[in-house]
């Protein structure tokens, strides 16, 4: 069972790396990365996962505490406080994955080769 859910952890990974580069900036496609993302949290949090913190990410929570901020002055900007968060949470996520398993570099790594290939396609 363990093995099931590290595999939906590395191919989730993938798949969210995929999916993240290549609709970056395609508003009507935007969805697809964002529920893959929640794909990635459910199976990291199906994993048992040990969190290890380091301070870059307080840094990154201060930038997001201000977007919020400005998200009550500007109620437009208030997109990109939950689009910011969601990066904030992802990229603790993925750091926190690469951690526990330095295998899963190697899936971002095919998921960026392979999105060149798409990409150049566009």
């Amino acid at each position: 069972m363990n093995s099931i859910i590290t595999n939906l952890l590395f191919s989730s990974l993938f798949f969210y790396s995929f999916a993240s580069i290549n609709f970056r900036g395609v508003e009507e496609f935007s969805w697809i990365p964002n529920l893959l993302g929640l794909i990635l949290c459910v199976s990291f949090i199906l994993n048992n996962p040990k969190i290890k913190f380091n301070y870059s990410l307080v840094i990154l929570g201060i930038f997001i505490f201000w977007n919020l901020l400005s998200a009550f002055i500007n109620p437009d900007l208030f997109r990109f406080f939950i689009t910011s968060f969601l990066i904030f949470v992802l990229s603790f996520i993925v750091y926190n994955i690469c951690l526990k398993y330095p295998e899963s570099s190697e899936y971002i790594k095919w998921a960026f080769i392979l999105s060149l290939f798409f990409y150049y396609r566009k």
